[in-house]
Protein backbone atom coordinates (compact mmCIF):
# COMPACT_ATOMS: atom_id res chain seq x y z
CA UNK A 1 0.00 0.00 0.00
CA UNK A 2 1.40 3.89 -0.74
CA UNK A 3 0.78 6.51 1.02
CA UNK A 4 -0.77 9.01 -0.84
CA UNK A 5 -1.69 12.10 1.54
CA UNK A 6 -2.85 12.25 4.88
CA UNK A 7 -6.48 10.84 5.51
CA UNK A 8 -7.34 11.22 9.47
CA UNK A 9 -11.19 10.29 9.03
CA UNK A 10 -13.45 7.73 7.33
CA UNK A 11 -14.99 9.00 4.01
CA UNK A 12 -15.85 5.77 1.93
CA UNK A 13 -16.61 2.55 4.75
CA UNK A 14 -18.65 5.61 7.02
CA UNK A 15 -21.82 4.26 7.94
CA UNK A 16 -24.71 5.72 10.60
CA UNK A 17 -25.08 2.35 13.02
CA UNK A 18 -23.57 -1.40 12.40
CA UNK A 19 -26.99 -2.48 10.86
CA UNK A 20 -25.79 -0.36 7.72
CA UNK A 21 -22.53 -1.76 7.53
CA UNK A 22 -24.01 -5.52 8.31
CA UNK A 23 -26.23 -4.33 5.07
CA UNK A 24 -23.57 -3.09 2.89
CA UNK A 25 -21.49 -6.24 3.10
CA UNK A 26 -24.05 -9.00 3.06
CA UNK A 27 -25.37 -6.92 -0.11
CA UNK A 28 -21.80 -7.04 -1.73
CA UNK A 29 -22.02 -10.65 -0.61
CA UNK A 30 -24.74 -11.54 -2.23
CA UNK A 31 -23.99 -9.79 -5.29
CA UNK A 32 -20.35 -11.85 -5.70
CA UNK A 33 -18.26 -12.98 -3.27
CA UNK A 34 -15.08 -11.02 -5.23
CA UNK A 35 -17.03 -8.12 -4.91
CA UNK A 36 -17.53 -8.95 -0.69
CA UNK A 37 -13.39 -9.58 -1.17
CA UNK A 38 -12.53 -6.42 -2.77
CA UNK A 39 -14.99 -4.06 -0.52
CA UNK A 40 -13.25 -5.97 2.79
CA UNK A 41 -9.89 -5.10 1.13
CA UNK A 42 -10.61 -1.93 0.80
CA UNK A 43 -12.25 -1.26 3.92
CA UNK A 44 -9.00 -2.42 5.74
CA UNK A 45 -7.01 -0.10 3.29
CA UNK A 46 -8.72 3.09 4.65
CA UNK A 47 -8.19 1.61 7.81
CA UNK A 48 -4.79 1.14 7.53
CA UNK A 49 -4.28 4.59 5.42
CA UNK A 50 -6.00 6.26 8.93
CA UNK A 51 -3.73 4.83 11.11
CA UNK A 52 -0.76 5.50 9.12
CA UNK A 53 -1.90 9.44 8.79
CA UNK A 54 -2.21 9.58 11.94
CA UNK A 55 1.02 7.86 13.07
CA UNK A 56 2.98 9.70 10.71
CA UNK A 57 1.20 13.64 12.17
CA UNK A 58 1.82 12.60 16.03
CA UNK A 59 5.95 11.70 14.76
CA UNK A 60 6.09 14.86 13.07
CA UNK A 61 4.63 16.53 16.47
CA UNK A 62 6.65 14.79 18.60
CA UNK A 63 10.01 16.03 16.92
CA UNK A 64 9.13 19.60 16.60
CA UNK A 65 7.94 19.43 19.74
CA UNK A 66 11.55 18.45 21.07
CA UNK A 67 13.06 20.54 18.77
CA UNK A 68 11.13 23.60 20.03
CA UNK A 69 11.99 21.94 24.10
CA UNK A 70 16.14 22.40 22.67
CA UNK A 71 15.03 26.13 21.05
CA UNK A 72 13.57 27.09 24.44
CA UNK A 73 16.40 25.72 26.90
CA UNK A 74 19.09 27.59 24.38
CA UNK A 75 16.82 31.36 24.61
CA UNK A 76 16.08 30.69 27.92
CA UNK A 77 12.28 30.54 28.01
CA UNK A 78 11.99 28.68 31.36
CA UNK A 79 12.73 25.01 32.78
CA UNK A 80 8.86 24.51 33.47
CA UNK A 81 8.16 25.44 29.73
CA UNK A 82 10.99 22.84 28.56
CA UNK A 83 10.30 20.01 30.90
CA UNK A 84 6.04 20.30 29.68
CA UNK A 85 7.71 20.30 25.70
CA UNK A 86 9.84 17.16 26.41
CA UNK A 87 6.96 15.85 28.11
CA UNK A 88 4.13 16.58 25.56
CA UNK A 89 6.93 15.33 22.97
CA UNK A 90 7.15 12.09 24.65
CA UNK A 91 3.31 11.78 25.03
CA UNK A 92 3.58 12.07 21.35
CA UNK A 93 6.02 9.89 20.34
CA UNK A 94 3.72 7.02 23.13
CA UNK A 95 0.72 7.83 20.57
CA UNK A 96 2.53 7.22 17.26
CA UNK A 97 3.75 3.91 18.57
CA UNK A 98 0.21 3.09 19.45
CA UNK A 99 -0.57 4.15 15.80
CA UNK A 100 2.08 1.78 14.87
CA UNK A 101 1.24 -1.05 16.59
CA UNK A 102 -2.40 -0.32 15.31
CA UNK A 103 -1.56 -0.25 11.52
CA UNK A 104 0.68 -3.86 12.29
CA UNK A 105 -2.46 -5.32 13.68
CA UNK A 106 -4.94 -3.90 10.66
CA UNK A 107 -2.04 -5.32 8.32
CA UNK A 108 -2.37 -8.99 10.00
CA UNK A 109 -6.13 -9.21 10.38
CA UNK A 110 -6.38 -7.85 6.56
CA UNK A 111 -4.28 -10.77 5.25
CA UNK A 112 -5.36 -13.47 7.44
CA UNK A 113 -9.38 -12.42 6.66
CA UNK A 114 -8.01 -12.42 2.98
CA UNK A 115 -6.83 -15.53 3.13
CA UNK A 116 -10.10 -16.83 5.30
CA UNK A 117 -12.08 -15.59 2.07
CA UNK A 118 -10.03 -16.82 -0.50
CA UNK A 119 -9.57 -20.47 1.45
CA UNK A 120 -11.29 -23.77 -0.60
CA UNK A 121 -12.04 -21.61 -3.45
CA UNK A 122 -14.50 -19.13 -2.10
CA UNK A 123 -16.32 -22.26 -0.54
CA UNK A 124 -17.48 -20.72 2.50
CA UNK A 125 -18.81 -17.64 1.18
CA UNK A 126 -20.61 -19.51 -0.72
CA UNK A 127 -22.54 -21.16 1.95
CA UNK A 128 -23.04 -17.81 3.50
CA UNK A 129 -24.24 -16.25 0.48
CA UNK A 130 -26.83 -18.69 -0.25
CA UNK A 131 -28.20 -18.50 3.68
CA UNK A 132 -28.10 -14.84 2.90
CA UNK A 133 -30.09 -14.87 -0.35
CA UNK A 134 -32.81 -17.63 1.44
CA UNK A 135 -33.32 -15.28 4.55
CA UNK A 136 -33.49 -11.63 1.89
CA UNK A 137 -36.78 -13.70 0.15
Amino acid sequence: MEFTGFKFRKSEFKFKNRKEYNKYFDNALIESPFKFVRASKAEFNEKIHIALSWMEITKIVAWVLLGVSILSSLVSLGTIFGISMIGLGFISMGLSKFFKNKVEDLAIGKSFCIQMYEMNNFENLEEIREDLIKESK
